[in-house]
């Protein structure tokens, strides 16, 4: 038999094996996995820590400083791999600050803002958010004391990072700056306007 009738009989008898056939058409087809969504509602927890505020009582300027904790929740909408939504937070915020025989203390406060991301790996995202901002203020000189509504606005930049499929964690920091409000002290009565910074951790569970 010459070499082209090898051949064609070994050809032949590889295309009358059906299960070299089946063999073929059943091979896995490799596809890349898809990226990590951020899409839909979202919720959690942060800590942190407010730092290097400048409070203004007049003339008079206090630095507060101190604990900072909060909840939040929000929703993200993404297209490829920019992700947008809105976000909102209350939580007690403990900075405080004492000079010149005035002592300032916050409490309650929270915010509504929007926030733009971009997915830079399929486990990280990078955003940036602002919007409005409202905390109680309490102002204090001897026996007399005023605690009034501060609203201003915050911005700030941040990081989550995808843990599991649902749960990320979070880093972020913002700066607030409140609009000027007069409080009424032995002293007598004058506005007094507050700038602070902060930093913050947090967990955070997709739904």
């Amino acid at each position: 038999m010459t070499s082209f009738s090898v051949l064609l009989a070994t050809g032949g008898a590889f295309a009358a094996d059906p299960t070299l056939n089946d063999v073929s058409r059943s091979a896995p087809v490799l596809a890349p996995a898809p990226m990590k969504d951020w899409g839909g509602g979202y919720l959690g927890a942060m800590v942190g820590r407010g730092f290097s505020g400048k409070a203004k009582d007049g003339e008079k300027a206090l630095t507060p400083s101190g604990f900072i904790g909060s909840g939040f929740a929000g929703y993200n909408f993404q297209n490829g791999s920019m992700v947008y939504g809105g976000e909102t937070d209350i939580g007690f915020n403990g900075m405080k600050a004492e000079n010149y025989g005035v002592t300032l203390k916050a409490g309650a406060e929270g915010s509504l803002r929007a926030r733009l991301g971009y997915a830079i790996t399929d486990n990280l995202l990078l955003y940036t958010t602002a919007g409005a901002a409202v905390a109680r203020v309490q102002l204090s000189q001897g026996s007399k004391k005023d605690t009034q509504t501060l609203v201003g606005w915050t911005a700030g930049v941040g990081a989550d990072a995808m843990l599991t499929d649902t749960v990320f964690a979070r880093t972020e920091y913002r700066y607030t700056q409140f609009g000027k409000k007069d409080f009424e002290l032995e002293s007598g009565t004058g506005p007094m306007s507050w700038g602070s910074h902060r930093i913050g951790l947090g967990v955070g569970v997709k739904f």
